[in-house]
């Protein structure tokens, strides 16, 4: 994505400059969603949950549109011009690029949990159906029930949290055609026009959605199966819908390609003092929106706040995509404490390790979770759970860098040698080599 993900320049173009910052943003994305889980299965609570504990455990209502907008920041900034040239050969490695960055691991992880499930005589009976979705990363693509459960959750931890990858494949397929369009806007202002447009159709279609809440369950009861239509459930089709598939979710993706084009609108223009002292309110700013309508959405509710149908579906889907966008752009355009600190060296070398610690994280809290106590039986419980939390977190980010290393950055050079098209004979193309 960012730092190491930098493709090498043309002749046209100059190298993207890097933005080291948006790859420790990126460990923050995974480690919420690793928090998340962590929580709910480390620091389990069998009655009421204190609100802390809501707070940690649907963290990844941040991480999820900030990976989302943030892959469509990186993609446009350092794919933009390649993908544009519209050479045959400069797309196909566009591909090589995207396939050997998500798919060595991925099927990893898959085959490894068929093993054990193999072992333990635990196979689903719907594996040959589901398996060729999961090869082929469409698992999100379609909404299918199969022995009463989801097509995303059909095996074990891994490949169910990798129901985003599938979706992520999603937005690199579209990616060549997003470009075509984007490139279309020759000015910052046109571009911040659109970025208008685009939060205006995404509130827009979040409105018409919940207005028709009930006949797109009535919908898929009838059309589908009687559990797709069981409202805002894990296995409603309404739920699918507006979270786990790519075709609304793209908003999120096009939101970063447009954040992206601004930056590279405004790089001919660098912050002038005024412009740089205002950043940093800025950057307090957006971080402040994304914690803030977190809470609004999120913990609070059960508190002090009751959502209306419209607030579900905002908060399914492109609810926080605006602040993290806000976000993304502060990063990428100033020089201030919070952006120095989210590129210092420690967060960017985690943030390197960051798919495979999204990848990851649920093996190694698996592994830990099963002495947990419930926490509301004592403080002390609570803190020997917390305690146990913190050990499960630091494994799984020390896990996460050595597959990095061991898998991720081998098979990806190995696959890229072999699959990526060479430049021509005179040089004036050259194969894109991203992390």
């Amino acid at each position: 994505m960012a730092g190491s993900d930098t493709p090498p320049p043309t002749t046209a173009d100059p190298a993207p400059r890097d933005i080291q910052a948006l790859t420790g943003l990126r460990f923050l994305a995974a480690l919420s969603v690793a928090m998340a889980h962590g929580v709910q299965h480390i620091v389990p609570f069998a009655g009421a949950k204190p609100l802390w504990h809501l707070l940690l455990s649907q963290l990844s209502a941040i991480g999820m549109p900030l990976f989302f907008v943030l892959s469509g920041f990186v993609i446009h900034y350092n794919y933009a011009s390649i993908v544009r040239a519209g050479s045959g050969r400069r797309i196909f490695n566009f591909f090589v690029a995207r396939f050997t960055r998500i798919y060595p691991l991925f099927v990893i992880c898959l085959f490894a949990d068929l093993a054990w499930k193999f072992c333990y005589a635990q196979l689903p009976a719907t594996t040959a159906q589901a398996l060729p979705f999961y090869l082929t990363m469409t698992q999100s693509w379609v909404f299918r029930l199969l022995a009463g459960q989801a097509l995303i959750f059909q095996f074990g931890w891994s490949p169910q949290v990798a129901w985003s990858v599938s979706t992520e494949w999603f937005f690199y397929c579209a990616y060549p055609l997003v470009c075509l369009l984007v490139m279309r806007l020759r000015t910052a202002q046109s571009t911040r026009v659109a970025i208008g447009l685009l939060v205006a159709v995404a509130s827009g279609g979040l409105i018409f959605g919940a207005q028709f809440a009930q006949v797109i369950d009535g919908f898929a009861a009838t059309s589908i199966d009687p559990a797709a239509g069981a409202g805002g459930g894990n296995l409603s089709f309404r739920f699918w819908l507006f979270y786990f598939s790519p075709y609304l979710r793209i908003l999120e993706f096009l939101l970063g390609c447009l954040c992206a084009h601004l930056i590279m609108k405004l790089r001919d223009r660098p912050p002038e003092a005024a412009e740089r002292r205002a950043g940093l309110g800025l950057t307090v700013v957006a971080a402040a929106l994304t914690v803030g309508l977190y809470l609004l959405l999120y913990p609070l509710v059960g508190y002090v706040v009751v959502l209306s149908p419209y607030l579900v579906l905002i908060r399914q889907g492109f609810g926080l995509a605006l602040p993290c966008a806000l976000l993304i752009f502060c990063c990428a355009r100033y020089d201030n404490p919070i952006v120095r600190l989210l590129a210092s060296p420690r967060l960017v070398l985690c943030g390197e390790a960051s798919y495979s610690l999204y990848l990851l994280h649920m093996v190694v809290i698996d592994g830990f979770r099963f002495e947990s106590a419930d926490s509301g039986i004592s403080a002390l419980v609570t803190v020997g759970n917390l305690m146990r939390l913190a050990v499960t977190i630091v494994t799984a980010i020390g896990l996460s860098l050595v597959s990095w290393q061991v898998v991720e950055i081998p098979a990806r050079r190995f696959l890229r040698s072999r699959l990526t098209v060479r430049s021509n004979p005179e040089g004036t193309e050259r194969a894109p080599q991203p992390a």
